[in-house]
């Protein structure tokens, strides 16, 4: 029994190998577009995959039938995800816990068949993830750029807003000094002139500038080599999952009998 599960794992890997129909060694891809390059903690990240077979021309992969899907921060993975694949596409969704540290992470993105080669290339990109209840940052976790504008990010209009009630400025505010931004800890003075009857309320909300930066998703043929799979060394450590997802057991009996060349 044992020897014809043996000969029909060893037919089965000799149809991967010409499983594209032209006689060469599939060698797979994975590409992911997500729908946003940043997220806050707690939102769901949703994936659209595609697996690619650089032997066939760049053409969808009809191969693996299961992607997996990895999240990182630069000390280890915080998440994890598996994608079905059907000729190729898949789509799926990565739920982010509330509890997600304000960081940099990176998304990892392979097949089981793509762990046969003998150095990894699987998809990469990087997501920005903003927790706005906790100020919490993994160290080394978090990229911030700063320009010409005083250390502030570029393209977004911070400063002082000054909401009037009418078009004649009835009421003025007036902030000491020239600068939009404060270092931290510093004093200001304001100053609230009322030319109306009326009374009038004020309030001043300040906020902490802290950025990360967006990412966008890189161009899909930008990310496959059609001239490099004759570079790739194959071995046959894994079994592709054609049908699904391979799961791994053991069966133990009830009692200390072994099961050894038992027909189950």
């Amino acid at each position: 029994m044992r020897f014809l599960t043996v000969a029909f794992c060893l037919f089965f890997q000799s149809l991967i190998i010409i499983a594209n129909g032209q006689g060469n060694r599939v060698t797979e891809r994975i590409y992911l577009s997500t729908d946003r390059g940043s997220y806050i903690a707690g939102e769901r990240l949703w994936i659209s995959a595609y697996c690619i077979d650089l032997s066939d021309s760049g053409r969808l992969s009809g191969l693996s039938s299961v992607a997996y899907v990895e999240l990182c921060n630069k000390q280890s993975m915080v998440l994890e995800a598996k994608i079905v694949l059907v000729n190729g596409r898949g789509a799926g969704a990565l739920e982010l816990p509330p509890s997600l540290p304000t960081g940099t992470y990176k998304i990892y993105a392979y097949t089981r068949h793509m762990l046969n080669e003998e150095k990894l290339v699987p998809f990469e990109k990087n997501i920005a993830v903003f927790n706005v209840l906790s100020a919490e940052k993994i160290p080394g976790n978090v990229v911030t750029e700063e320009d010409e504008n005083g250390g502030q990010p570029s393209g977004i209009n911070h400063g002082i807003r000054q909401l009037l009630p009418s078009p004649q400025e009835a009421v003025q505010i007036e902030f000491s000094g020239e600068n939009r931004f404060f270092p931290p800890s510093s004093s200001i003075s304001v100053t609230l002139v009322n030319k109306i009857k009326d009374a009038v309320s004020f309030s001043i909300s300040v906020a902490r500038v802290d950025s990360l930066p967006v990412f966008y998703s890189p161009d899909m043929m930008s990310c496959f080599d059609l001239n490099s799979v004759t570079d790739v060394k194959m071995t046959d450590n894994h079994i592709p999952e054609y049908e699904g997802e391979i799961i791994r057991g053991r069966v133990t009996g009830s009692n200390d009998i072994s099961l050894a060349d038992k027909l189950i």
